[in-house]
């Protein structure tokens, strides 16, 4: 668990710098890892959005970013529970 805010801080401006730099399925998964690591990551939905606006195509439906950034958030929220008991 992460107790020291700055941490937290680093941690979003990593991620933000993979989000830049790396594919977004490696992004995806270092971002699905911190979720699981770091207590109520709600970063990323924002990640989501970001993801929306970088890949998206004007031609189809842009929120799957947004979607799977929160699907990602309550089920590692919730499923917490039933890992750490």
């Amino acid at each position: 668990m992460i107790r020291n805010p700055y941490i937290r801080i680093f941690l979003f401006f990593v991620a933000w710098f993979l989000l830049l730099v790396l594919p977004w399925w490696l992004t995806l998964v270092v971002l699905v890892g911190l979720a699981v690591y770091v207590p109520f990551y709600l970063e990323i939905i924002f990640f989501g959005l970001v993801f929306d606006i970088i890949y998206a195509s004007p031609n189809i439906f842009s929120h799957y970013g947004f979607i799977i950034g929160t699907a990602l958030f309550f089920t590692v929220f919730y499923g917490r529970n039933y890992f750490r008991t």
